[in-house]
């Protein structure tokens, strides 16, 4: 029970000092100010119970011992609607913007798509190297000065997910927006309109809004969000995908009333009954997201779990394809799957044995089991363990936690290639630093390792040998 509520009830019982004590999943510690033996009622059910007080705002939980005693109608309890009991502030907040709620296809003022196209010009396209998370605040001021002085112009490429994931620490509830039609919310320059003509047996229709289907479209879309949300912070933006957070309800409420804002000045629209305003848990990106972490959403779980032993390569490619999606949360999932990859081999006969059952098995048990991944904390301590096979690399990202645990943030696995096999232990330990280098660099890191050598890589008094690899020396 939280302190302002004991307040209200503390003339119905007394309480005494308690060597008790309380952790959230990340290892803070709540204060505990006594303990009581109370009376609990629920319907017809009664029980004495042992209760906390703590020195901490927010709502009163049951614990396990009290759901024991005490037989609740879950049915009864899951039919409440969260919408009739949002907070009076939130309100006020929704309806000083009712407009952007409203169910009608929006129109962005002063901003037409335009597509361009040069018949002649052969288009070159260069992937944007992954930035370190701890250089991006002065990359994007390098950026942004450039900008200004007019010697470069911004294009707005789809971030990646795990780069959005990388910047929720820290946030306790979450506001999701659902666009109502979101591309089309924005009206075609006249000119972009002939490369958008549709045959049709009636006759030949333009359209007059940004299509989906155009290769341009998504980043014309996340071009024209960014810009409108720009200096908002906490506001995560992929394509037509919004996510609010804060780290407190203040931050998070003047966050949402000031995107909101922007929202109907410039015309956008969202379907209500598609957002989550302010909860404690969201779907984002295919992943359910809370305070604690990040976890796989169950229906997809549930999908992959009753997914049919494949019968052919295709249906085996697609099975992959689903589970690898999940593969953040599945330690050495390369390993495991070693023998489901043989079957992809070129010129690899089709034969569906015991092993290649039971590994198809043991994938789902591992995707069932799968822990929750805290967010990453810029400040907090980072462990990278390395492991390395005959085959594969497996490794774990971690962050070392307030109570001295270590929690997960991130898995990852490969196979090695048939050159790679010939790496030494030494070299192939090494690619563990390599995949999580945007997350080590510029933060202090420890390496858990059982190969010794690997040690010396980062000996200050001792360089690498002149005879070492060279992929060694440029990753040192």
């Amino acid at each position: 029970m939280s302190e302002d509520t004991y307040k209200e009830y503390k003339s119905k019982f007394r309480i005494k000092p308690t060597s008790a004590k309380l952790r959230t999943y990340m290892g803070e510690q709540i204060p505990v100010i006594g303990r009581a033996i109370v009376n609990v009622n629920y319907k017809k059910e009664s029980a004495k119970l042992p209760l906390l007080i703590v020195k901490r705002k927010g709502p009163n939980l049951l614990g396990r011992d009290c759901l024991n005693k005490l037989r609740l109608d879950w049915k009864d309890i899951f039919s409440v609607v969260g919408s009739d009991n949002q907070p009076s502030d939130l309100n006020v907040i929704l309806e000083a913007n009712r407009q952007v709620l409203k169910d009608e296809l929006g129109t962005v003022k002063g901003m037409k798509a335009k597509i361009y196209v040069d018949e002649s010009a052969v288009p070159k396209y260069f992937k944007a190297r992954p930035l370190l998370y701890a250089l991006k605040d002065k990359v994007e001021m390098e950026l942004e000065r450039l900008e200004k002085k007019g010697q470069i112009q911004q294009n707005y490429p789809i971030p990646k997910t795990e780069d959005l994931y990388a910047t929720l620490g820290g946030g306790k509830e979450y506001t999701k927006f659902d666009l109502n039609q979101a591309h089309q919310q924005i009206e075609l320059d006249e000119d972009s309109k002939r490369y958008v003509t549709i045959n049709t047996h009636k006759d030949l229709f333009r359209y007059n809004r940004l299509p989906y289907g155009v290769a341009s479209s998504p980043g014309i879309f996340q071009r024209t969000l960014k810009n409108v949300v720009q200096g908002i912070s906490n506001v995560l933006v992929r394509v037509d995908d919004i996510l609010i957070t804060g780290k407190i309800r203040e931050e998070h409420l003047n966050t949402l009333s000031e995107v909101l804002s922007r929202f109907k000045r410039i015309g956008i629209r969202l379907k209500k009954q598609k957002c989550a305003f302010m909860a404690e848990e969201v779907v984002y990106l295919g992943f359910k997201i809370n305070k604690h972490g990040i976890y796989p959403v169950e229906s997809k779980v549930e999908a992959i779990d009753k997914a049919p032993s494949p019968t052919n390569v295709t249906e085996l490619k697609a099975y992959l394809g689903m589970l690898n999606y999940y593969n953040r949360f599945l330690p050495n999932l390369s390993q495991l799957l070693k023998p489901l990859h043989v079957l992809l081999q070129k010129d690899t006969k089709w034969s569906w044995e015991k092993e290649l059952e039971k590994a198809f098995i043991e994938s789902k048990q591992l995707l069932k089991s799968a822990s929750v991944l805290v967010h990453f904390y810029p400040k907090k301590k980072l462990i990278l363990a390395c492991d390395a096979s005959p085959h594969g690399v497996g490794d774990v990202l971690s962050h070392k936690m307030d109570d001295g645990s270590d929690k997960p943030i991130a898995y990852t696995s490969r196979r090695l290639t048939s050159a790679e096999k010939n790496y030494s232990v030494f070299e192939k330990e090494r690619f563990g630093i390599k995949k999580f280098h945007q997350y080590l660099y510029g933060h202090p890191v420890t390496i858990i390792t059982d190969h010794k050598p690997l040690i010396g890589l980062f000996r200050e008094d001792k360089p690498i040998p002149t005879m070492a690899a060279s992929r060694i020396q440029r990753g040192h």
